[in-house]
């Protein structure tokens, strides 16, 4: 009998060897080191990114397997979905590339509001929607916020 993976970390590389992938691509896809699979690097925690970069890859993995180790690894409502050529390795590649990229837009969008911001403008109702900002009416990112004007 096969023992079962102790840890998240073990639990993932288990993935790897389901879906049929490599530790080093496995590594590439979840943006992290190989050394964090190693060793007592193996039994540290895992960081939320790569854990939603692993999710968004591989969408029937069962997540109450990888957190407890109960249960099964897969969901059982997915067919088994091994990347073994070249389309599907093309595919995991755009999924990653796009995983990065949307990263990198929130962080970008993040910073024009902290700027609009310190900078006493508002953005657009629509980008407030976005930024899930508490009041979505205001005054748009071009004007100034309006002040009560005393008459002299």
């Amino acid at each position: 009998m096969a023992k079962k993976p102790s840890n998240i970390k073990e639990r993932i590389l288990h993935i790897a060897k389901i879906k049929g992938i490599t530790q080093l691509k496995l590594c590439e896809i979840i943006d992290m080191k190989h050394g964090s699979f190693k060793g007592e690097a193996r039994k540290t925690p895992l960081n939320s990114n790569a854990i939603a970069i692993l999710f968004s890859v591989f969408p029937d993995m069962n997540l109450d397997w990888l957190f407890s180790g109960l249960g099964e690894p897969l969901k059982e409502k997915y067919p088994k979905m091994i990347i073994e050529d070249e389309k599907n390795s093309f595919l995991l590649e755009k999924i990653m590339d796009l995983t990065r990229e949307n990263e990198q837009l929130r962080i970008e969008n993040q910073t024009s509001l902290n700027l609009l911001q310190k900078a006493g403008l508002r953005p657009y109702p629509e980008q407030e929607a976005i930024l899930n900002a508490a009041e979505p009416q205001g005054e748009y990112a071009t004007r100034k916020p309006k002040r009560n004007k005393k008459k002299l």
